[in-house]
C-alpha cells in the first residue's frame, strides 16, 4: 500500500522503483487504483440515485463491480495500444512498461475521485473543493503518464507527448464509436 501512496504523492520518485520488471507490483498498483476509482464513481452514482429516490445497495454493489472490471479491462487494452504506439514511435519498452505507465496515470485521479465523492456530501464547499481536487489529481495523473512514458519507453519528451496524444485520441475514438454503435443498434433493431 505504501507503493500506491508514493505513486499518488510522489510519482516521479516512485517511478524509479518500477524500473525493475515486477508485473505483480504493477498489477497491484492498477487494482488499487481501479478499486478507488470504482468506489468513488459508485458513491457518486449512489448519491444521485438517493436524490432521485431510487437508491438500493444493489445499485451501489453492481456499479462498483462494473466500474472496477471496466477500469481493469480498459487499462489492459490501453497498455497494449500504448506498447504498439511506443514501438512505432521508436520506443524500446514492452507491455510491462506500457502497463506501468497506464497504472501510474490512474493512481492520482482515482484517489481524487474518491475524495471528491466524499466531499460532495458536504453542501456548497464540497463542490468547490471537489472540483479543485479533481483538476489537481487529473493533471498529476496526466503528467505521470507523460513522465512514465518518457522514462520507461526510453523516448524524448516530444515523442512522449506524441505517444500520449495518440493514445488519448484513440481512447476517445473508441469511446465515441461505442456510443455511436450502441445508438445505431438501438435504432436498427
Amino acid at each position: 500500500m505504501r507503493d500506491y501512496w508514493d505513486a499518488v504523492r510522489k510519482p516521479a520518485s516512485a517511478l524509479n522503483s518500477y524500473r525493475k520488471h515486477d508485473l505483480r507490483r504493477t498489477l497491484k498498483l492498477l487494482i488499487t487504483s481501479a478499486f478507488f476509482f470504482s468506489l468513488g464513481a459508485s458513491l457518486l452514482v449512489s448519491k444521485i440515485a438517493f436524490l432521485a429516490g431510487a437508491f438500493s445497495p444493489g445499485i451501489f454493489a453492481g456499479f462498483l463491480l462494473a466500474v472496477f472490471a471496466l477500469v481493469i479491462l480498459v487499462s489492459l487494452g490501453l497498455g497494449l495500444v500504448h506498447e504498439m504506439i511506443s514501438g512505432i514511435m521508436g520506443g524500446r519498452g514492452k507491455y510491462y512498461e506500457s502497463l506501468t505507465a497506464i497504472s501510474f496515470f490512474w493512481a492520482a485521479p482515482s484517489v481524487g475521485l474518491f475524495i471528491t465523492s466524499l466531499l460532495l456530501f458536504v453542501p456548497y464547499v464540497g463542490i468547490i473543493l471537489g472540483s479543485f481536487i479533481v483538476a489537481l489529481t487529473f493533471s498529476t495523473g496526466l503528467a505521470s503518464l507523460y513522465r512514465s512514458t518518457k522514462e520507461l519507453a526510453k523516448v524524448d519528451t516530444l515523442t512522449s507527448y506524441i505517444i500520449v496524444s495518440i493514445l488519448m485520441l484513440s481512447f476517445f475514438v473508441m469511446f465515441y464509436s461505442m456510443i455511436v454503435f450502441n445508438f445505431a443498434s438501438l435504432l436498427g433493431g
